[in-house]
């Protein structure tokens, strides 16, 4: 990614230009959007460039169409190294993606170096875990939350899907 249009992305975020100024000044055509939009958060996700997932994850956002990308979030959510597990897991909680389900359970019962690194990081990822699988709210996803407030070695992990099953009338 340019440092062009990380700046342009950063001047979006900060409200300094509207929606239709980011999407002028992309280096590619909005027609071709799919396709270069693909290959840039490929790229950081092969070069582990953690000081982009936000500003990619923000173009992606702003111009996806239909959960085009949802199989590149899914990646995202379960690579170490960067720090954006919170934006991830909340905007999975928006999607109701039935195909999230699994990445999800996994992703609860992983440790992440950032999210340890403060002192509520893993609590509150595993609680949003839970309200992304709640809202999702397929058979499946309410199972996967049956299963780990049972089964799962991570007593952070079964006190969260408790109180989540709790909260679910069934």
């Amino acid at each position: 990614m340019t440092e062009k249009l990380k700046q342009d992305i950063l001047d979006f975020e900060l409200q300094k230009i509207t929606k239709e100024e980011l999407i002028s000044r992309l280096p590619f055509s909005i027609e071709k959007k799919s396709f270069e939009i693909r290959k840039i958060i490929e790229d950081i996700i092969t070069n582990r460039k953690s000081d982009e997932v936000e500003y990619g994850l923000t173009l992606l956002w702003l111009l996806e169409d239909k959960n085009e990308f949802i199989d590149l979030i899914h990646i995202l959510i379960l690579e170490p190294w960067h720090t954006r597990y919170e934006d991830i897991i909340h905007d999975l909680q928006q999607r109701k993606e039935p195909s999230s389900v699994d990445v999800i359970k996994i992703a609860i019962q992983q440790k992440y170096d950032y999210l340890e690194s403060y002192g509520t990081g893993t609590g509150q990822f595993i609680s949003q875990c839970g309200h992304a699988l709640r809202s999702i709210g397929t058979i499946e996803a309410i199972q996967t939350i049956k299963d780990l407030a049972e089964n799962s070695t991570d007593e952070d992990v079964r006190i969260a899907m408790k109180y989540r099953l709790d909260k679910i009338k069934l």
